[in-house]
């Protein structure tokens, strides 16, 4: 696992936009699972720059989403497939073809395995882009005495709703349960990027720093198994008593 420190934000979205600009110059049909939340915002700002520059072209890259809040329905501004459309997908040239998403409203089960069988027949992907939870969890992979390995519906923890909750209108309910790749279907990825940003996950970063073994009650720490991990951290994130480096 590699690590490197970025000043800011904005600073560590630029950096994780020009690994997704290198993979899709190397392999224009690349295959990259995308994040949602507040963190990755910079990165998709920086990929919209890149791609009015002429640096990038995405008219043949694949994208699939990490999760999605079940019985969301797709135009909904909370929804995760909304979510990528509004911030990344309709200011470049993907093709809606291209585009992965979990049916929110069908069947939870069902969708879990209709999302993998997508994955499946795709290849997995070139580049997964995760965020990191309070918890430690990847995706909507919450904390449990046992991972799945695949898609699959999970029950949100209360730590997990609490933190998404901000997103929601006053009163409007925070959906309790959602569909995510399961750790065995990101660990597939070829290669990985972690990022974290902000104060308040600098707890949960120490944590990943300092872990020693695999631990499903702490998703990230599926990520040893991985053998290319870069994790971008900002300086309000980097683990507190640790010393910023380029990378290290």
């Amino acid at each position: 696992m590699r690590w490197i420190a970025a000043e800011n934000p904005s600073d560590q979205g630029c950096m994780a936009a020009e690994i997704i600009c290198r993979c899709l110059q190397k392999k224009p049909d690349a295959l990259i699972a995308f994040p949602t939340g507040s963190t990755p915002l910079p990165m998709y700002a920086s990929l919209v720059a890149c791609y009015q520059s002429g640096q990038v072209d995405f008219s043949r890259m694949r994208g699939f989403n990490l999760d999605e809040y079940a019985g969301l329905p797709p135009e909904h501004p909370q929804s995760y497939a909304f979510f990528l459309w509004e911030n990344f997908y309709r200011h470049v040239n993907v093709q809606q073809q291209n585009i992965f998403v979990l049916d929110a409203l069908a069947d939870p089960v069902q969708a879990a395995a209709d999302y993998e069988e997508k994955l499946k027949q795709a290849g997995y992907p070139d580049l997964a882009i995760l965020g990191i939870g309070i918890n430690g969890h990847i995706g909507f992979n919450e904390p449990a005495s046992v991972q799945e390995a695949f898609c699959h519906p999970v029950q949100l923890a209360p730590e997990t709703l609490a933190a998404n909750a901000r997103f929601f209108s006053p009163g409007e309910k925070t959906p309790q349960s959602a569909v995510t790749m399961g750790m065995g279907s990101i660990l597939k990825s070829r290669k990985i990027i972690l990022l974290a940003s902000g104060k308040g996950k600098a707890k949960v970063m120490a944590r990943l720093k300092q872990m020693t073994q695999i631990d499903p009650m702490f998703p990230a720490s599926f990520l040893f198994l991985h053998r290319d991990v870069t994790v971008i951290a900002d300086r309000d994130a980097w683990p507190q008593g640790e010393m910023m480096t380029a990378e290290s």
